[in-house]
């Protein structure tokens, strides 16, 4: 019967030898600054999940959370601005892009010239 008991507390011992050394081998590679990022990762995270019931956004007709309360007339003026941008972007483009087959229509004259042909007809002086 003693010797069923320390067999059993040998067994213990051992085992929490073992995870203890698997721990250890775990936290090895990891460096000082690996782990001490892991726990500021962690309160960063916590901080934000208490924050987050507390902050309030409105979110207008089209879906779009803002903090902001716009009347109709300055929504206008918005999507009236979001447009004019959009249509001088695009026609920025196409000028570019006319430029583009403007001087590829050019570079392909040049190598596509009829180089055919004598410089200066046979027969007449």
């Amino acid at each position: 019967m003693l010797f069923q008991a320390m067999m059993v507390g040998l067994q213990q011992a051992a085992l929490q030898q073992q995870q203890q050394a698997a721990a250890a081998k775990e936290e090895e590679p990891r460096s000082f600054l690996m782990k001490r990022g892991d726990v500021d990762m962690q309160e960063a995270h916590q901080q934000a999940q208490q924050q987050k019931p507390a902050a309030e956004r409105s979110v207008s007709g089209s879906g779009v959370a803002s903090s902001v309360h716009m009347t109709k007339e300055e929504m206008d003026k918005a999507r009236r601005a979001r447009a004019e941008k959009l249509e001088r972007d695009q026609a920025e483009k196409a000028r570019e892009r006319q430029e583009a087959e403007a001087k590829s229509r050019s570079r392909e004259a040049l190598f596509n010239s009829p180089f055919a042909g004598a410089a200066k007809p046979m027969g007449k002086y």
